[in-house]
């Protein structure tokens, strides 16, 4: 989220592509110009967040009952927390902003087993000290979904993503989507507006990221067709996975 006199920021963008009111004057400026370019990026969110839905709804239906939903934006009905409310989960919601983590924290108040924690996903030692509310002995999903675009090369993503996963019981999940580089030239047209904005991967390159493990049919995908699998993997801009790790 944003300031009314500050730059866009992730949150804001995505909640704004999606529909949303939790966003401000320079989100919307940028999503204004955004929306002069191409239609694809709305659309493309909305195909994210329906697979952060199916996702989490298939790791409920592994039996697991711990989230640690790293990059989880202003608070929806469809959030993380929400989708797994009143089953018994535990739920730690993280965001490098600290309005989304203030208007989480409002959100789950009262709720049992959900707690906010700003950080930054890069710090994986941080984010998993401050996830006190999880049992790390115990299966946990990690949702790293449209997070890791935001990670620059330098930073190392794929270690990012392996210091998380080395720390995971047996029967954990990850999972993770990212937007593509293999798709028409309209797209990065679109990442070049916006000022820190994310950086568009090549499938193999974002197949380069997933951690060692077992990754869960039918693997990397565009993120229409997973679980399906019903949808061509190459030349997509978006692709998804659920990791075993």
């Amino acid at each position: 989220m944003s300031s009314e006199l500050g730059e866009p920021t992730m949150a804001g963008v995505y909640d704004g592509l999606l529909g949303g009111i939790a966003n401000f004057d320079p989100d919307r400026r940028l999503l204004t110009e955004v929306g002069r370019l191409s239609s694809a990026p709305a659309r493309l969110a909305r195909e994210n967040r329906a697979f952060l839905g199916r996702a989490t709804r298939f790791c409920l239906a592994e039996g697991v009952r711990q989230f640690l939903d790293i990059g989880c934006g202003a608070p929806r009905d469809d959030s993380v927390f929400a989708l797994v409310r009143d089953r018994g989960c535990r739920t730690v919601c993280v965001d490098v902003d600290p309005e989304v983590v203030a208007h989480t924290t409002l959100a789950v108040e009262g709720m049992d087993g959900v707690t906010a924690v700003e950080a930054d996903c890069r710090r994986a030692d941080a984010v998993l000290g401050a996830a006190r509310g999880l049992d790390f002995t115990a299966p946990v999903a990690v949702l790293m979904v449209s997070v890791l675009q935001f990670v620059r090369d330098a930073d190392d993503p794929r270690g990012v993503v392996t210091a998380y996963c080395s720390r995971l019981a047996p029967g954990s999940l990850l999972v993770l989507s990212h937007p593509s580089a293999d798709t028409d030239p309209v797209l990065h047209a679109v990442a070049a507006v916006w000022p820190g904005g994310p950086t568009l991967r090549t499938r193999q390159e974002v197949a380069a990221l997933l951690p060692p493990g077992e990754p869960v049919a039918p693997g990397l995908v565009p993120v229409p067709s997973w679980p399906h699998g019903d949808c061509p993997a190459t030349r997509y801009p978006y692709y998804a996975a659920v990791v075993r790790c």
